[in-house]
């Protein structure tokens, strides 16, 4: 897990770590259709979170190709389990890219040390995921925005703590 590591040993790292605490729970991920909540600390304790993420909110600092060689050894020993990974980071890459500071405050630091999990809701009953026929809006309210639509398989959302949600929003 150390920064001064090379990439073959961070390969080997992200190996060892894929045989022995992803591997041997595969097959329960995919029968019960759920990660074992055990996963998620685990992943974590590692630093496997948003390693991409600066030290600043808890993450690594880490290259997404040393990052596309962790998440090659993840989805090789479960892929329920690379798509926690996928969906996770992609909302904190979100937040980390647009959102405002005091989102970055708030949510960073709790969702790289998995005292939070994130969902992404895009998929609806009449688009699919096809973002170009989103139905859902988001009508301004106050600071914010009131979100009026359905959403149908939102990956994680059993267990997430923060959702990002596709919506339009109209003027």
């Amino acid at each position: 897990m150390s920064e001064t590591l090379q990439p073959i040993e961070r390969e080997r790292e992200f190996r060892e770590f894929a045989m022995e605490h992803v591997h041997p729970y595969a097959h329960l991920h995919d029968t019960s259709q759920r990660i074992s909540e055990s996963i998620i600390p685990t992943l974590a304790r590692h630093g496997y979170l948003a390693p991409f993420l600066p030290a600043r909110w808890g993450g690594q600092d880490m290259d997404m190709q040393t990052y596309g060689v962790l998440h090659e050894h993840i989805g090789g020993a479960c892929s329920s389990v690379r798509s926690l990974l996928t969906v996770h980071d992609m909302v904190v890459s979100s937040i980390l890219r647009w959102g405002s500071d005091l989102q970055r405050d708030q949510w960073l630091v709790p969702l790289s040390s998995g005292a939070v999990v994130a969902a992404f809701a895009i998929s609806e009953p009449n688009a699919g995921s096809d973002v170009s026929g989103v139905e859902t809006r988001g009508d301004p309210e106050n600071d914010g925005f009131r979100i009026n639509g359905c959403k149908k398989w939102i990956t994680f959302g059993q267990i997430a703590g923060v959702f990002l949600v596709l919506a339009k929003v109209e003027g």
